[in-house]
């Protein structure tokens, strides 16, 4: 019975209000003109009224129900035909009114005036306009049977487009940004995502290091080389044979470690150099020192010991002995000979050969008998024997206190010890003189200086003498000619003087001259030695 009595109440509601409508609809004027705008007029429909706005440049006329130019229109305040037009706002499907809408300025661009007016607007024939404020949404105005209904855009729906679609978004990709890590490479799968890593990085994102956690994970060890662990993040390799270095990368024997020629062995993941005879050490790098024959002190008397070969020496010795190991004792230093004798050493003693006009065994006695006569015949005694020889000017040797006696230009040079002096090294270097005075002093001919108590003076190499070594010995006389076979004694104004023929030469021309290319010195001696005599033996020695 209440059913009933609901069901009842509705449907009188539903009457009263459908009668309603019918009521406005019946009240609105159709085609009627806006007194407020010469160019909009209303149509009437079941269910609404739609104002409409002629073209640009025309204005409605009320009574041919068109749109006509505005020139032949004289009155837009006819209050017959034009009515105060008052737009529903906010319209709405449920209203309950008969509302009055807008259709938009250019909808009859759209759809002909003949399409709203004409006989075809009550067919079923859909004709469009624009009316935005009704439909929603960019949705259109559609006149169907004289009813004006909203047409959709895709997606919206309800009587006035006014429901907006259900937009599904899509599920985010979980790639973009990409989680993985480490050059890891991101991929999707079924509600989630994967990362496949690069060698050496596992985990969900690649973010375990396994080379941190598992120091041999990426066998750091080369050339065959087996990696163990040693402890947090420690590794080391046991290498094989050849090979050894931090990761095995160094090849035993390449480069070779053998200096100086040392040939390298490989001895299992080590090396052993093979020295040449002179070297020895890890990598023969130590140098054997040669030979010393001066450690059995060969040199006497004070003597020092020089060594100048793996088994050869020389010896300076003090100034009372000479020889090769200072042997010999010099009885002639010092000069036991007075006023001015010249001592000449024996093995047993001295002799003094003294000048006119002392004698004596020291030349201490002065002589009171005339001068005699010379019995050379040169000017300077012991003359030459006028006899063409070869004659090796270092035999026998003329160089005194051990030293070395060479040939050059057929002349004897005297290399002499440290401790001597004098073309012949016949003086003893006294260190407490200075040498200084000989510079203001100059000796000709190869002549040498030396400084004794007497200040600087020159020693003359034979056949020249003099203050300055400036003379040179000569014939006394030209009756007999002294100059031999080879020779022809001539008259000069420096005296007399032998010219001298046939490739000789010489105070008496005799001595034959030799080839500059001969070889006075037998011994084939290394580079930066010399051979010279020592005594009568020769020698190679450092000069």
């Amino acid at each position: 019975m209440n059913r009933l009595f609901i069901i009842a109440i509705v449907y009188l509601a539903i009457q009263g209000t459908t009668a309603d409508i019918k009521k406005k609809r019946q009240e609105c004027r159709d085609y009627v003109g806006d007194r407020a705008n010469c160019q909009r007029f209303v149509r009437c429909f079941h269910n609404l009224r739609v104002l409409f706005t002629c073209a640009s440049g025309t204005v409605y006329e009320p009574k041919l129900k068109t749109c006509i130019e505005k020139e032949l229109v004289t009155d837009c305040d006819d209050s017959k035909d034009r009515v105060e037009i008052i737009i529903s706002s906010n319209v709405t499907a449920s209203d309950d009114d008969y509302p009055t809408i807008e259709a938009d300025e250019d909808a009859l661009n759209i759809i002909s005036l003949k399409d709203i007016t004409g006989k075809d607007s009550s067919t079923n024939v859909q004709k469009q306009f624009g009316c935005g404020s009704y439909c929603k949404n960019q949705g259109l105005c559609v006149i169907v049977a004289q009813a004006v209904t909203c047409q959709c855009q895709s997606g919206y729906t309800g009587l006035q487009c006014q429901i907006t679609p259900l937009v599904v978004l899509p599920l985010p990709n979980q790639c973009q940004p990409s989680p993985c890590q480490n050059g890891g490479t991101c991929y999707l799968r079924q509600g989630t995502f994967g990362c496949s890593c690069p060698i050496g990085y596992s985990g969900v994102c690649c973010e375990i290091n396994l080379a941190a956690t598992n120091p041999c994970y990426t066998n750091p060890c080369v050339n065959g080389g087996t990696c163990q662990i040693a402890g947090p993040n420690l590794f080391r390799c046991v290498c094989p044979a050849g090979f050894n270095g931090l990761r095995c990368e160094l090849r035993v024997c390449d480069p070779n470690p053998c200096l100086y020629g040392g040939i390298c062995i490989i001895i299992g993941n080590s090396f052993q150099c093979q020295c040449p005879p002179q070297y020895t050490g890890p990598t023969c790098a130590i140098l054997i020192p040669p030979p010393n024959p001066c450690l059995s002190q060969p040199c006497l008397h004070g003597g020092t010991c020089t060594p100048t070969g793996p088994t050869t020496f020389v010896c300076s010795c003090t100034p009372s002995y000479y020889g090769p190991c200072c042997e010999i004792r010099n009885y002639c230093i010092p000069n036991p000979c007075y006023n001015g004798g010249s001592c000449v050493a024996t093995t047993t003693g001295y002799l003094c050969q003294c000048s006119f006009p002392f004698t004596g065994s020291n030349c201490e006695t002065l002589i009171t008998t005339p001068v005699p006569r010379p019995v050379c015949a040169c000017v300077v005694c012991p003359c030459p024997t006028p006899v063409v020889t070869m004659v090796n000017p270092c035999l026998p040797n003329p160089c005194q206190n051990n030293g070395g006696c060479a040939v050059l230009q057929n002349i004897a040079r005297c290399y002499c010890p440290g401790s001597f002096r004098g073309y012949y090294c016949q003086f003893a270097r006294k260190r407490a003189m200075s040498n200084a005075p000989c510079a203001n002093m100059t000796c000709m001919n190869e002549g040498e200086c030396f400084v004794n108590e007497n200040g600087p003076q020159c020693t003359c190499p034979k056949p020249y003498y003099g203050k300055n070594c400036e003379l040179i010995n000569r014939p006394r006389t030209c009756t007999p000619s002294p100059c031999g076979k080879d020779g022809q004694c001539v008259i000069t104004q420096d005296g007399y003087k032998c010219l001298c023929k046939n490739d000789t030469t010489g105070v008496l021309c005799e001595q034959k001259i030799m080839p500059k290319n001969y070889r006075w010195c037998p011994i084939d001696c290394r580079s930066g030695t010399s051979c010279v005599y020592e005594g009568s033996t020769p020698k190679c020695r450092a000069l």
